[in-house]
């Protein structure tokens, strides 16, 4: 949604655009087959959620590493700050509740093949 209202009002505005910076990735593709192996309850997802959770943590602890080194707080710079900061916090989460004891019973409880 930003990257739609920051054109509109730099179109409004009467500004060049240039566009916004997008950074593409394939997460994505991690997470919803993560989240699918643990709505289906698969036999390694919580493997699986652990390593995902864990890579997460550490890619957003060493891009922070960098980022405040030379902290830059324009628009878009800001924007994906804050947007690490909520998968750094929903992941820490996530692996405090998928490492707590019984977490694995629970996941395997109704395992169908």
């Amino acid at each position: 949604l930003a990257p739609v209202l920051w054109f509109v009002s730099e179109r409004a505005a009467g500004r060049a655009i240039e566009g916004p910076p997008i950074m593409w990735d394939f997460w994505w593709a991690a997470h919803l087959a993560l989240a699918w192996w643990l709505w289906r309850r698969r036999r390694g997802a919580r493997r699986l959620g652990l390593i995902v959770a864990v890579t997460e943590i550490l890619i957003v602890v060493v891009k922070f590493a960098f980022y405040l080194g030379a902290p830059d707080w324009s628009f878009w710079r800001l924007l994906w700050f804050t947007n690490k900061l909520y998968v750094l916090a929903f992941f820490i989460l996530f692996l405090v509740l998928i490492a707590r004891p019984g977490a694995r019973a629970d996941l395997e409880a109704t395992h169908a093949a």
